[in-house]
């Protein structure tokens, strides 16, 4: 497998084409662009390669950038090559902005995803801490802020991350489910 990744500046854009070898021949099994208010900080965060879930094998990690007037959202996915196809197995919003039209409020979210390290017989984790905060429109004090976190456990019979509400108590315990800091 290879990735290519391209930048161009009129118009600002950045893609990555993903291939996979198969037969002799390269195919490609996935592509990604990113052009919505590019900005080259956010173009070196457009793709990520990461070990998720077997050391060796890297996960691809997408970012993928979008919006209208009042809303922005960067979503995140991770993707994992099996038989010469691409399949996403985890998608998430990692920040989100609204302006909630006619109540004069703002909404952000943002979830940071943590990795944890895990045995090779022991399947692996994610976990997803959330915050999501709703305040006045112009610049103040936040109305009210919520945090929660979530684990998700990769499943290989049905190849994704699924949630394991079982392994929240452990891994999330400075986090209780919508409790308010």
């Amino acid at each position: 497998e290879y990735i290519l990744v391209a930048t161009g500046h009129f118009p600002p854009r950045t893609i990555a084409v993903v291939f996979d070898k198969t037969g002799g021949s390269w195919w490609v099994v996935g592509d990604f662009s990113y052009w919505w208010h590019w900005g080259a900080n956010e173009a070196e965060q457009f793709i990520e390669l990461r070990e998720i879930v077997h050391d060796g094998r890297k996960e691809i990690i997408v970012r993928d950038w979008g919006g209208v007037t009042g809303a922005a959202e960067t979503c995140l996915s991770i993707y994992r090559m099996n038989s010469g196809s691409l399949y996403r197995i985890f998608r998430a919003l990692e920040d989100g902005f609204h302006f909630i039209v006619g109540a004069g409020t703002s909404e952000y979210e943002h979830r940071i995803l943590e990795y944890p390290d895990h045995d090779w017989n022991a399947p692996a984790l994610l976990v997803a801490r959330h915050l999501k905060r709703i305040g006045p429109a112009q610049k103040g004090v936040a109305i009210r802020v919520s945090r929660d976190c979530s684990v998700f456990r990769w499943d290989p019979s049905a190849f994704v991350f699924v949630e394991n509400k079982a392994a929240t108590p452990s891994l999330c315990s400075d986090h209780a489910p919508g409790s308010s800091r």
